[in-house]
């Protein structure tokens, strides 16, 4: 899951919310992240936090949080969601 949440998404979703127009002007410093709810709260989804610390063009240091909905990697629940979507796009 890790794999997926990148610089690069960081830095589009960051420079989204902050309305900031010049992605190159965004510098992540950190950024850390954790369950996003207890196990088993999300029937078809894995939710994750992300607190991720960053730097804009001037300088200064923000920090911002975001939930991550994720479909999981592994076990029943998982593979059930990858066959009936490959069912319904066949």
């Amino acid at each position: 899951m890790a794999s997926r949440i990148t610089n690069g998404v960081l830095i589009a979703t960051i420079a989204d919310h902050f309305n900031i127009e010049n992605l190159q002007t965004i510098k992540i410093n950190d950024f850390k992240l954790s369950e996003g709810s207890n196990k088993g709260d999300n029937y078809a989804c894995v939710m994750k936090s992300v607190k991720v610390r960053f730097q804009v063009e001037d300088g200064q240091e923000k920090e911002a949080m975001y939930m991550v909905k994720c479909m999981p990697e592994e076990g029943n629940m998982s593979k059930r969601i990858r066959d009936v979507s490959n069912d319904k796009y066949e």
